[in-house]
């Protein structure tokens, strides 16, 4: 059992219903290069097996008895993947504008502190989205 750090807490405490505190990020997979090809079952199957040698994606947050301390991270004996990733299509046509909004929404949903602190939504239905790493990493 280990107990957030003061600095870690501090983002639970600051975030509200309208303002949440975790961060997001965005990866474009190349699905043509996975062996035997990409169904959302076989990445979510995959994306289980890993997580079982990553214990920290299975820990949630426990309050400290009468809350006199940070919460601490304790296993979550009721994980289950389909709770933490998800499927969605994209609109047509499936471009920057769609994606924009799509990955806004998602960003402002809360996050459950009953369950661990993560979520992968899977965005399916993307055209014509390729950048250059100089245009994603804002240098």
């Amino acid at each position: 059992m280990q107990r957030l750090s003061g600095l870690d807490a501090s983002f639970l405490y600051l975030e509200t219903s309208s303002q949440p505190m975790h961060v997001c990020s965005i990866m474009d997979l190349d699905t043509s290069t996975m062996p035997g090809g990409y169904t959302f079952d076989r990445l979510r199957e995959a994306l289980s097996l890993r997580v079982k040698a990553l214990p920290e994606f299975r820990e949630k947050l426990a309050s400290s008895p009468l809350n006199l301390d940070h919460p601490v991270w304790v296993d979550d004996d009721d994980f289950h993947i389909d709770r933490h990733v998800h499927r969605i299509g994209l609109p047509s046509p499936g471009g920057r504008a769609e994606l924009s909004e799509i990955c806004g929404h998602i960003a402002s949903l809360p996050l459950d502190r009953r369950r661990p602190l993560w979520e992968m939504w899977v965005v399916e239905g993307v055209a014509g989205t390729d950048c250059h790493h100089r245009a994603a990493s804002g240098s």
